[in-house]
């Protein structure tokens, strides 16, 4: 006798039932879209938690530059660069001069039209940055005229003059710091530059001429405050800038033309 098998159709839950083709069709296209949206939000997270370490590291990884090997592409990976030392740089030569060209141009103003110096006991004929000649020694006139230009220039050149003779006469010059050599600089545009050793300059030579005593040069140098025979506040106020300059206690001067104080 010939056994018939007998089937369910509906999953009632019986031992007869048994899925039909299209089901498992079904349920397998259901699963398979089930592992694949499962991978997509896996691979996403772990996306998203490398971007943030990737951009953390970028600064600190190496490069990888692909290359070509006969037929096969590569990774050739490149050291990372080497960070790079800031040296310290050293003061250039001319500081000096500078803070003395702000020193003299912050007390003796520009001036186009040659004028009769009333500080002066003679009112010699002074022009642009407090001058008395012309760049070819010429003495200055009244009528004389000059520009902002050709007055920096002068003043530039003009220091530099002043700073070759100090540097014969005053011992010791260049063992002095730059800012030093720019307060003594500023010191000679109002006295001349053979002050040094002069009658009347005693006090301020004697404390130049030791090492020693650079530390009483300030209070030396207030000591000479006085035009014409009379006390000047300008005068008393160039000296303490110029005390301030040698102690190195001036940076600078501001768009303004004042000093400014390290702190």
């Amino acid at each position: 006798m010939k056994t018939f098998k007998s089937f369910c159709i509906e999953d009632c839950g019986c031992k007869y039932y048994k899925k039909s083709k299209k089901q498992k069709q079904v349920e397998e296209a259901f699963l398979s879209n089930k592992r694949k949206s499962f991978a997509k939000h896996l691979a996403i997270g772990a996306m998203a938690g490398a971007i943030p370490l990737a951009i953390t590291l970028a600064g600190h990884t190496q490069k990888e530059k692909p290359t070509t090997i006969g037929n096969r592409v590569v990774s050739q990976v490149s050291p990372a660069p080497k960070p790079q030392v800031q040296q310290p740089q050293a003061q250039p030569e001319s500081q000096h001069t500078d803070l003395s060209h702000g020193l003299i141009k912050h007390f003796e103003g520009f001036r186009t039209n040659a004028y009769s110096d009333k500080l002066t006991k003679s009112g010699v004929a002074t022009i642009g940055w407090g001058m008395t000649k012309h760049p070819d020694g010429r003495s200055v006139k009244l009528g004389d005229t000059v520009t902002r230009e050709e007055a920096d220039k002068h003043l530039v050149s003009y220091v530099d003059g002043m700073r070759s003779q100090l540097s014969k006469s005053i011992p010791n010059w260049d063992k002095m710091q730059s800012h030093q050599q720019a307060a003594v600089t500023s010191f000679a545009h109002n006295f001349g530059t053979g002050f040094y050793g002069k009658s009347g300059f005693e006090t301020i030579s004697g404390k130049l001429s030791d090492s020693s005593k650079w530390h009483e040069v300030p209070s030396a140098m207030s000591l000479y405050n006085k035009s014409g025979g009379q006390v000047r506040s300008g005068l008393i106020r160039r000296r303490s800038v110029e005390g301030a300059m040698w102690q190195g206690k001036v940076s600078g001067f501001n768009q303004q033309g004042e000093p400014t104080y390290s702190r």
